[in-house]
């Protein structure tokens, strides 16, 4: 592996690892309930710094593919058609990393809201 080569491998690592952690940082400000000021002062982090990352965040998430998250915060799904029986009728949701939804005939809504609200969905 050339100089060059190994540099960037160091850099994209160093560059992962601050994405991890400003993901998780702005995750933490949307459900603190803090303004993005106070919540910047509360961890010691230039407001400047917040809003950069989270353009730089915004403009790195993909915008195209199953799965993938859209900038308006939905994901892309597609639907494939199939036969089905009446005891089979329903909606199976196949989530990223490859957690699935599968919802039957006659669901609960109010137990579907709450199945999307552990992973951190609200509707």
């Amino acid at each position: 592996m050339s100089r060059s080569e190994k540099c960037r491998e160091v850099m994209n690592r160093r560059w992962a690892g601050r994405r991890a952690y400003w993901r998780e940082l702005l995750e933490r400000q949307a459900h603190s309930g803090l303004s993005i000021s106070g919540f910047c002062a509360q961890e010691g982090v230039h407001v400047s710094s917040f809003y950069e990352w989270r353009r730089k965040l915004k403009e790195a998430t993909p915008t195209h593919g199953v799965g993938t998250e859209l900038s308006t915060g939905f994901v892309r799904v597609d639907v494939e058609l199939g036969q089905s029986t009446d005891a089979d009728s329903g909606v199976n949701i196949a989530l990223a990393g490859g957690a699935s939804i599968r919802l039957m005939k006659g669901f609960d809504p109010a137990t579907l809201r709450k199945a999307l609200s552990v992973w951190g969905v609200s509707v």
